[in-house]
């Protein structure tokens, strides 16, 4: 059960089993009050937008906390795992935001919503969650491949010897985190300002 607090009014949410599906108990100053879920296509797509705008603000927790690790010189190699996975999770979930998700009533993001200024970091962003965290690409963010080594100078101290090495960027430098974050941002001021519109239309539909 998820509990929620909107000024006078306490929200329960929880999953009924017979229905299966997830329904909502609402308090109004500890006193249960009627509720009727509004599912119009407006209401769909105002929820849809809005677990996206939760997603960009918990990207925005992950990368601050990136941002102070990443910051602290002394960073242990825990730490130091935790920035990838940091990382990792954040364009991932971005990247989910312009996905076309069942769950989301097939709301996603479209380029409208990713100003000119911060284009090109979208872009970034599109390159590394490619090859960096969904797919085995062949950019500098990833690796693997055989070395041949062998001793010019004295041949007899060891035969010719294959290499395989291989790994991934154990961290993103700074500058790409903080252009991730001013794209977050951005973002998020123009979801905010469409779900305003969409909230009021709703509204008007409903009286």
């Amino acid at each position: 059960m998820n509990k929620i607090k909107l000024g006078n009014f306490d929200i329960k949410a929880f999953v009924d089993p017979g229905q299966k599906k997830i329904c909502h108990e609402v308090l109004y100053k500890r006193k249960r009050v009627n509720v009727v879920e509004i599912e119009s296509r407006l209401a769909k797509k105002y929820n849809g937008i809005r677990l996206i705008l939760n997603d960009l603000k918990q990207i925005q927790k992950w990368l601050n906390i990136y941002e102070k690790i990443k910051m602290n010189k002394n960073a242990t190699e825990d730490e130091m795992d935790i920035l990838r996975s940091l990382f990792i999770s954040s364009v991932t979930t971005y990247w989910k935001s312009f996905a076309d998700t069942k769950g989301r009533n097939r709301i996603k993001l479209e380029l409208e919503f990713v100003d000119d200024d911060v284009r090109a970091t979208h872009e970034n962003i599109k390159v590394i969650r490619h090859n960096f965290t969904a797919h085995c690409g062949n950019d500098y963010h990833e690796f693997g491949c055989l070395l041949r080594v062998k001793d010019i100078k004295n041949p007899n101290r060891f035969a010719p010897y294959l290499l395989p090495i291989s790994g991934k960027a154990s961290d993103i430098d700074l500058k790409y985190v903080l252009e991730f974050k001013t794209l977050v941002a951005s973002i998020i001021i123009k979801i905010d300002s469409k779900m305003s519109t969409l909230f009021e239309r709703i509204e008007s539909e409903i009286d």
